[in-house]
């Protein structure tokens, strides 16, 4: 019973001392904890004294050292350099813009002036195709014409001959079928005799001296003129008349007459 007594004191005094450990442990950590927070706001403190510090620093005395921190000066000069480079940038700008400008009028120009080639270029184009459809076959007709010639010479001799009337029917018919078939293309022949002469239509191969005809009068047609639309294709050959040299004689003695002769010849 003795020994079982004493072991159980022996744990008991073990247990006890090692709550007291314990608890010295728990308690030193308590005062760890507290003694901590005092230096926690210490180095707060510091933090902020340091920035304080960079703040000065930004912002320094102008006795203290001012590398790095531009001037009102400089801003100022900075400022002119970039003004004047935007009136540069602005400048070469309104000289694009006026060189472009330029550019466009002159290819408007050229533009209106290539329209109007072209509207000229149409309304060639449509007169030539006009005047080609209307005398387009002049040399038809110019091969054609010296036919109608020969017909109307054999019509001229055939009334001379009294045993000729077929004939003359006949050659009368087909001529009259051509003058048709060359009017129908618009090639008309050119009367002449009795009209005033007219050098773009008459060639004067002579002129005759008469005094039925005044002077200048288309008297007789030899070969008859053509005309295709209001273009001539042949000019008639005519001969002029002319006054003759018996009437300038009489006309001129009339003028030179004097009122003493004119007496003489009423006595």
């Amino acid at each position: 019973m003795s020994k079982e007594s004493d072991n159980v004191n022996k744990d008991t005094v073990e247990q006890s001392e090692a709550s007291e450990v314990e608890g010295q442990e728990v308690a030193g950590d308590e005062v760890s904890s507290q003694g901590q927070a005092p230096n926690d706001e210490f180095n707060s403190v510091e933090d902020v004294e340091s920035g304080d510090d960079h703040l000065d620093e930004l912002f320094l005395s102008p006795d203290e050292d001012s590398e790095g921190i531009i001037e009102m000066g400089e801003v100022d000069e900075m400022s002119d350099d970039v003004q004047a480079a935007n009136a540069a940038e602005l400048q070469a700008l309104e000289e694009r813009a006026e060189a472009a400008e330029k550019e466009r009028d002159e290819f408007k120009e050229r533009w209106m002036r290539a329209t109007a080639d072209l509207d000229n270029l149409r309304k060639r184009t449509r007169r030539e195709k006009d005047e080609f459809r209307k005398y387009g076959h002049d040399k038809f007709a110019l091969e054609l014409i010296p036919v109608v010639d020969n017909l109307e010479r054999a019509l001229e001799h055939a009334d001379k001959s009294p045993d000729a009337a077929g004939i003359i029917d006949g050659v009368q018919m087909v001529y009259r079928q051509l003058i048709g078939a060359l009017e129908k293309h618009g090639i008309l022949g050119i009367e002449a005799c009795g009209s005033k002469f007219d050098p773009e239509h008459h060639e004067a191969i002579q002129q005759v001296e008469t005094t039925e005809h005044e002077t200048g009068t288309v008297v007789e047609q030899y070969q008859k003129g053509y005309s295709i639309h209001d273009r001539l294709l042949r000019p008639a050959m005519v001969s002029v008349a002319k006054r003759t040299s018996d009437g300038n004689n009489s006309a001129n003695a009339e003028d030179n007459s004097t009122p003493a002769d004119d007496e003489n010849a009423g006595e």
